[in-house]
């Protein structure tokens, strides 16, 4: 299993100009393109338009690529959706899903993220799976009930499928706030994350996602149960999102 996973998600951010110009930052920074020699996965997710010129751009690179969100049926009439076998089709490896943004503006439920998590796992994707708690929940203090029964749910309707995924906690409190949670919140979280995965019988890795960036990676990744960023405004630049990878290669290099 690969030490270090790094996945840039750019959102609903740039036309195809701008898609061409930043994949071909990433692949022109010998950081990011030779991150893997220090077990470093990277992965960005553009928009839909702009999937196929990514992947044209990464081809024949370590990057991969990766989609945003995927509906949970194969075809069919869905206007303005997008399958998992299409992501696939268009060199996808990994696919977003439950993102905060998708639970909040798409209504996407606990059940509905199972169902998509197992598309994508039938059409050969890994999905990249989100959870986390409101500020709300987290005011209240109930971060640890709302991952019980997110990761729950998942662990119970996936059972040993979900090894094949990968986890992202990101306190939705966090993230384009500019506000990182503290260092022993992100620990005390992904290891109670683990713990509830391991009483499945499941050893999955997790990400931390919210607002990660350059000068907070590499504490962020000291956590022994932090196998990773999902990262977001800092991924629409490469030198910053270069910043991260270097973290995540220093993290690696001293773990091998």
């Amino acid at each position: 299993m690969t030490k270090t996973m790094i996945v840039g998600n750019w959102k609903m951010n740039g036309t195809q100009p701008v898609a061409r110009s930043l994949a071909e930052g990433l692949v022109n920074n010998d950081i990011i393109r030779s991150a893997h020699a220090d077990g470093v996965q990277v992965v960005c997710c553009p928009p839909f338009t702009a999937l196929s010129l990514v992947q044209q751009t990464i081809a024949d690179t370590p990057i991969q690529l990766g989609g945003q969100a995927c509906h949970h049926q194969r075809q069919g009439a869905h206007t303005g959706d997008v399958s998992a076998a299409m992501l696939r089709d268009v060199g996808c490896s990994h696919v977003l899903v439950g993102h905060s943004e998708r639970r909040r503006d798409h209504h996407e439920s606990d059940d509905q993220v199972v169902a998509i998590s197992i598309a994508a796992i039938d059409a050969g994707l890994v999905p990249i799976i989100c959870v986390g708690e409101t500020l709300e929940e987290h005011q209240q203090g109930l971060t640890r009930n709302v991952l019980q029964r997110q990761v729950g749910i998942l662990c119970s309707a996936l059972g040993n499928n979900l090894s094949r995924c990968v986890l992202a906690y990101e306190p939705v409190w966090a993230i384009g706030t500019g506000l990182a949670a503290t260092a022993e919140h992100v620990e005390t979280t992904h290891a109670y994350i683990a713990e509830v995965t391991r009483t499945h019988g499941i050893v999955i890795p997790v990400l931390y996602g919210g607002s990660a960036n350059a000068s907070n990676a590499e504490e962020l990744l000291s956590s022994e149960h932090v196998n990773g960023l999902l990262v977001g405004g800092a991924s629409l630049d490469a030198i910053s999102f270069a910043g991260i990878v270097a973290a995540a290669r220093r993290k690696g290099g001293a773990s091998s």
